[in-house]
């Protein structure tokens, strides 16, 4: 039995989430399908992130297994011909029988980006944040509070299948950049489902001052979901890296 790992990227409009559904299209189904089709047998992957609806990805990584080896030039030529236009495969190679794509990974990186100005082109790529300026500053404060805990569960959504909601942030850092733009870049060894974009959100509530650093603290020290906002859409997130 070989084990192959698969780097994709995708634009997450047109799909419920990286993860099989049920009533739902998915990146998943869709890879599954493209793979089973050409390699002539019912593939099932495993994957590392669970990316939620209309979420992006530069890269996101899972695996497979199959009793033979494999030509992986020919296997990534002929995938992107059968996967549509907002999937492709960026690589595909063979893994040590124990490395799993979601248990093994060491960390993985997301961006959320956010535009202040109507932006024709941004539609779907990212959020579009009409509501004034942001207290930067404030921000950047409440980043390093964050970076104090590792315990989260104040920014995970309900119904997960989580068993801890112990994460080690890495990095966490707000960028201002150019024309109206802001990105919000974050490592970490594991997130929690929703969790970018309610840290997302409710730092946004600091730069709005609408939520006090002190109350920023007392949230996480709370476990309190109830005062963390998970409403930025999903389509200003990006997977951008799992690294093992």
């Amino acid at each position: 039995m070989s084990r192959y790992f698969v780097d994709i990227s995708y634009n997450g409009t047109n799909y419920f989430g990286y993860q099989f559904q049920t009533k739902q299209v998915s990146v998943q189904e869709t890879l599954e399908k493209a793979l089973s089709v050409f390699l002539k047998l019912e593939i099932k992957t495993t994957g590392s992130s669970r990316t939620d609806a209309g979420v992006h990805a530069l890269h996101n990584v899972c695996h497979f297994d199959i009793e033979r080896e494999l030509d992986v030039d020919q296997v990534i030529f002929k995938l992107n011909k059968i996967l549509p236009h907002d999937i492709v495969c960026n690589d595909l190679y063979k893994v040590e029988d124990d490395k799993h794509a979601r248990y093994t990974a060491n960390h993985r990186k997301y961006v959320y980006k956010i535009h202040t100005k109507k932006d024709a082109f941004s539609a779907n790529k990212s959020y579009f944040f009409k509501y004034g300026k942001l207290n930067i500053n404030a921000i950047n404060n409440a980043i390093k509070i964050l970076m104090q805990y590792n315990e989260f569960d104040c920014f995970c959504k309900l119904h997960g299948d989580n068993k801890t909601t112990i994460c080690d942030i890495m990095a966490a850092d707000w960028k201002v950049l150019e024309d109206g733009k802001y990105e919000f870049h974050i490592q970490s060894n594991r997130f929690l489902r929703g969790m970018v974009r309610a840290i997302v959100g409710t730092l946004i509530l600091v730069g709005r001052e609408k939520l006090s650093l002190e109350a920023f603290k007392a949230l996480i020290e709370d476990k309190d979901m109830s005062k963390a906002d998970f409403s930025p859409p999903g389509h200003g997130l990006y997977l951008v890296e799992v690294a093992y």
